[in-house]
């Protein structure tokens, strides 16, 4: 291939967004993909589906919370705030989830951090949901607590 074809095509690849320098592995799309996947789930009460998102080790809490929530229901969410660290390994965003509990059928919100890291072995990335939801879900006015904490 002549090397103004081939720079044509690189040039075009680039403008395109197929090709990036600045993050070759695409770990920024991968990484918005996996949080929108998570954040769906969660608003849909897939708690078994977003549970495949959470970190390995935080799975059996995540269970127990998911089914604590059993009565809670997600209208809609919105992601606030994105934030990737440089080397696209770690993120953080900020989550709005409305909802209401099917026996108090008032709709409040409730904000959440995720923090997300990369697995480099797995190809993936994982999330550990936010360590203070419980506290977050009563002082929003929900009735729903982690188990335990009823």
């Amino acid at each position: 291939m002549r090397p103004a074809v081939l720079a044509a095509l690189l040039t075009a690849c680039l403008a395109a967004g197929c090709l990036s320098l600045h993050d070759p592995l695409n770990l920024e799309g991968s990484f918005h993909r996996h949080q929108r996947g998570f954040s769906a789930d969660v608003r849909w009460g897939e708690w078994e589906k977003a549970a495949e998102y959470v970190e390995p080790a935080g799975r059996a809490e995540f269970d127990a919370l998911a089914s604590a929530l059993a009565d809670f229901r997600v209208t809609d969410y919105e992601v606030r705030e994105v934030k990737l660290d440089e080397e696209r390994t770690s993120a953080i965003a900020v989550v709005v989830y409305q909802g209401y509990e099917a026996s108090l059928p008032v709709e409040r919100e409730v904000v959440v951090t995720q923090r997300w890291r990369h697995d480099d072995d797995a190809g993936r990335w994982y999330v550990t949901p936010d360590a203070d939801l419980a506290g977050k879900l009563g002082a929003a006015g929900f009735r729903t607590a982690p188990v335990g904490t009823r």
